[in-house]
C-alpha cells in the first residue's frame, strides 16, 4: 500500500514538474516568436522608409534637409542588414535565437535573400553617391522596395505560422501530461485508496463485531453476577456439577459448609480431587 501510494505521489510530482517545463518553454517560445515577428515586421517598415528618405534626399533643396534625409536612409539601410543577419543567424542584442522554421530559412534563402541583397546593394550605392532628381536609381529603387515588401510580408506569415504551430505543439504536450495526470489519479484511486477503503470498511467491521462480543461478554458476566446473588441468597448450601464430575457452581453458604476446602471450590475442580484432599486434611466430603 505505501509503495503504490509513493510510485503515484511521485508520479504525480513528476508530472507536475513536467507541466511547469512545458509552460515555461511555451512562455519562452511565445517571447521569441514575438521578437522574430516583431523584428522581421520592422524590416518591411524599414525597406519603405529608406525609399522615401532616398526621394526625399534627391528633391531637397536645402543642404541640410537633404543631409537629414541621407542619414536617415543610411540609418535605415544598416538597421535592414543588421537585422537581416539577426533572423539568419541570432542577435543576443535583439533577443533572436536564429531558431526560424525550416520553412522560412528555405523562404529566406531560395527567395528573399537574392532580391533583398539586390535592394540592399542599391540602397548602399545611394549612400556612398546621393541621388539627384531624375535619377533612374530612384525608380529602381522603388521597384525593388515594393517586391521586397512583398517577400517581407509572407517572411512575416511564415513566422506567424511556425509561432501558431508551436503554440499548438506545447498545448498538445500539455494535454498529454494532464491526461497521463489524470490516468494516475485514476489509477492510484483503484489501486490505493479503494483497497484503503476497503481496510478501512474491514476494520471498523472487526471493531463493530468486538463491541457487540465486549457487549455479550457484559452481558454474560451479569448474568453471572445475578446468578451469584440469587445463590448466596439461599440459606443452606448448592453446589452444581456436572455428569463428569466437575464443579459448575456453589454458593458461599457451601463453602461455609466446608471451610477447609473452600481454596478449592472453583468451577472446573474435580470431585474426586476435593474428595481426595479431604481425606489428606481428615474432614468430611462434601456431598454432591
Amino acid at each position: 500500500m505505501s509503495v503504490g501510494y509513493s510510485v503515484a505521489l511521485i508520479a504525480i510530482a513528476a508530472f507536475a514538474g513536467l507541466a511547469w517545463v512545458t509552460q515555461q518553454w511555451l512562455l519562452s517560445a511565445q517571447k521569441d516568436n514575438a521578437t522574430l515577428i516583431n523584428v522581421s515586421g520592422r524590416q518591411r517598415m524599414l525597406s519603405q522608409q529608406v525609399a522615401l528618405a532616398a526621394v526625399q534626399a534627391a528633391v531637397q533643396d536645402d543642404p541640410a534637409a537633404r543631409d537629414a534625409a541621407q542619414e536617415k536612409m543610411r540609418r535605415g539601410v544598416e538597421q535592414l542588414k543588421t537585422s537581416h543577419q539577426a533572423i539568419l543567424y541570432g542577435s543576443d542584442e535583439l533577443g533572436l535565437t536564429a531558431q526560424i522554421s525550416d520553412a522560412a530559412r528555405q523562404y529566406y534563402v531560395e527567395t528573399l535573400n537574392p532580391q533583398f541583397d539586390e535592394y540592399i546593394e542599391l540602397s548602399d550605392s545611394l549612400v556612398a553617391e546621393p541621388a539627384v532628381s531624375g535619377d533612374a536609381r530612384l525608380q529602381l529603387l522603388q521597384k525593388r522596395s515594393e517586391t521586397v515588401l512583398v517577400r517581407l510580408n509572407h517572411a512575416v506569415m511564415l513566422h506567424q505560422a511556425a509561432a501558431e504551430a508551436d503554440v499548438a505543439h506545447l498545448q498538445t504536450a500539455e494535454l498529454l501530461i494532464l491526461l497521463a495526470t489524470l490516468m494516475t489519479l485514476l489509477l492510484e484511486a483503484l489501486l490505493v485508496y479503494l483497497p484503503l477503503l476497503r481496510q478501512l470498511g474491514q476494520t471498523f467491521a472487526a471493531l463493530d463485531q468486538n463491541k457487540a462480543l465486549q457487549r455479550a461478554l457484559e452481558a454474560a458476566r451479569q448474568a453471572r453476577r445475578q446468578l451469584d446473588e440469587a445463590l448466596d441468597a439461599i440459606p443452606v448450601g448448592f453446589a452444581a456439577w456436572t455428569q463428569t464430575g466437575e464443579l459448575q457452581i456453589c454458593n458461599e453458604r457451601y463453602q461455609e459448609m466446608h471451610p477447609q476446602l473452600a481454596p478449592l471450590l472453583e468451577p472446573g475442580v474435580r470431585y474426586v480431587d476435593i474428595l481426595n484432599h479431604a481425606d489428606q486434611l481428615g474432614v468430611p466430603s462434601p456431598d454432591t
